[in-house]
C-alpha cells in the first residue's frame, strides 16, 4: 500500500490540474494573441488570453482560502478596469488595471513557489509549477513595462521609434505583442536588439528582469537535482 502511494506522489498530486490548467491558459495568452494581431484581429484577443490566465490562476491560490479571496479580490479588479480602460479610453484606468495584474500576479508566483519549495521530490506538479512560474514572471514584466509604457511613453523603442503606432486599437496590439516580446527575450536574456529600453526606468526594469530569469532557472533546477538525488538516496537507504 505504501508502495502503490508513493508511486502515485511521483505522478502527480492534487496540483497537477491546476497547474495543467495554468500551463494551458498562458500558452494560449502568449501563443495566440502574437498570431491572431498578424492577421488583423486585435484587442479582444489580447483581452481573453489574458482574462483566461487570470481565472486558470484563481484556482492555483485556491489552497489557502485567505489567498483565494485576495486573488477574487485582485482579479476581477484587473479585468474590469482593462475592459472598461478600452471602452472609455481613459488612461488612469490602464494603469490601475496594470498595478492590480501586477499584485495579482506577484500573488501567483509566490503561490505557486511556496508550493515548490514545500514538495520532496521530482514530480509533474514540480515540472508544471516550475513552468508556470517562469511564464508568470515574463507575464509580471509585461504589466510593468505596460504600465511604464502608459505612464513614460517611449520608454520602449522599435528600431529607435515609440511604440505609440496606429489608432487606438491598432496601437494597443501592437504594444502588447512588441512588450510580451520584449519581456521573454530579456527573461531569456536573448536580447536581440531591435527593442531597447530607452529610459531610466525601462533599463531598471529590463536589468531586473533578466537577472530574475536567470537567477530562476538555476535555482528552479538546482532544487529538481537535489530533489531528485534525496529521493535517490532514500530509495537506495530503504533498499
Amino acid at each position: 500500500m505504501n508502495r502503490e502511494r508513493s508511486l502515485t506522489v511521483i505522478k502527480g498530486g492534487p496540483d497537477t490540474a491546476r497547474f495543467s490548467w495554468l500551463l494551458a491558459a498562458l500558452i494560449v495568452a502568449l501563443a495566440l494573441p502574437p498570431v491572431l494581431h498578424s492577421f488583423g484581429v486585435e484587442v479582444a484577443s489580447l483581452r481573453l488570453g489574458l482574462v483566461a490566465v487570470l481565472v486558470a490562476s484563481i484556482f492555483v491560490v485556491s489552497r489557502r482560502r485567505s489567498s483565494l479571496w485576495l486573488g477574487i479580490a485582485l482579479a476581477i479588479p484587473a479585468i474590469a478596469m482593462d475592459w472598461a480602460s478600452l471602452a472609455v479610453g481613459s488612461r488612469e484606468l490602464a494603469m490601475a488595471s496594470s498595478v492590480v495584474a501586477i499584485l495579482f500576479l506577484g500573488l501567483v508566483i509566490v503561490a505557486t513557489g511556496e508550493s515548490l519549495m514545500r514538495t520532496e521530490r521530482v514530480t509533474t506538479d514540480t515540472i508544471l509549477g516550475g513552468i508556470c512560474v517562469y511564464l508568470l514572471l515574463g507575464l509580471l514584466w509585461v504589466s510593468a513595462f505596460t504600465l511604464l509604457e502608459i505612464a513614460q511613453p517611449g520608454s520602449l523603442l522599435v528600431n529607435g521609434m515609440a511604440l505609440d503606432q496606429g489608432g487606438a486599437e491598432a496601437h494597443e496590439a501592437f504594444r502588447f505583442t512588441e512588450i510580451l516580446y520584449f519581456s521573454f527575450v530579456t527573461l531569456t536574456t536573448v536580447g536581440y536588439g531591435d527593442i531597447t529600453p530607452a529610459t531610466s526606468g525601462a533599463r531598471a526594469l529590463a536589468s531586473g528582469e533578466a537577472i530574475v530569469g536567470q537567477l530562476y532557472v538555476t535555482i528552479f533546477v538546482a532544487r529538481l537535482v537535489g530533489l531528485h538525488l534525496a529521493h535517490s538516496r532514500q530509495s537506495a537507504h530503504d533498499s
